[in-house]
């Protein structure tokens, strides 16, 4: 009886250990997959915010290209560009014409936020680079490809608001207040 007892055990001892065995494999082969899902969705983001790159700026060509055909039909020609003070703030679009200063931003699309985002970059530029506005009217902007969000707030605080193709809010009007 005790030499089925030792034998059992024995068993059980090769059995567990068989077991724990597997088990490590298992984990191996888990932590292999896990290694390989991570180098594979590190890649993937690395892409997408290539991808997003790529359209932000090709999108913010676009902009400047659409204001300066826009101002371009009123009379003035201007070359839109993008205006960083180094940590202090950065305009998307910029430009300095007759008495005016063009201060925009670009956003794929537009909610509550751009509008704050505008109005702080703009007081930052007026806190910061005072003579770049001084004597001028400020005519901010919003270019974004979904705008109808913000369409009656820029309305109420005077900022063009356009696509490119449609203009949600009047330049001539913002131009002339």
């Amino acid at each position: 009886m005790n030499g089925m007892r030792e034998e059992r055990e024995e068993e059980f001892r090769e059995k567990s250990k068989k077991f724990w065995e597997e088990i490590r494999k298992m984990r191996e082969e888990s932590e292999k997959r896990n290694e390989e899902f991570k180098r594979r969705f590190e890649a993937v983001q690395a892409e997408i915010r290539s991808v997003i790159m790529k359209y932000s700026m090709s999108l913010e060509e676009e902009a400047k290209t659409a204001l300066e055909w826009k101002l371009k039909n009123l009379g003035y020609t201007v070359k839109v560009e993008e205006l960083e003070i180094p940590s202090l703030a950065k305009a998307d679009l910029f430009a300095v014409f007759d008495n005016y200063v063009l201060i925009g931003e670009v956003k794929i699309k537009a909610e509550p936020s751009a509008i704050r985002q505008l109005e702080s970059t703009i007081e930052s530029i007026r806190r910061n680079r005072p003579e770049l506005l001084e004597g001028k009217k400020i005519i901010p902007v919003i270019f974004s490809m979904r705008p109808k969000y913000i369409q009656r707030e820029c309305e109420e605080k005077g900022i063009f608001l356009t696509d490119g193709y449609n203009d949600y809010t009047d330049l001539k009007k913002i131009m002339m207040k």
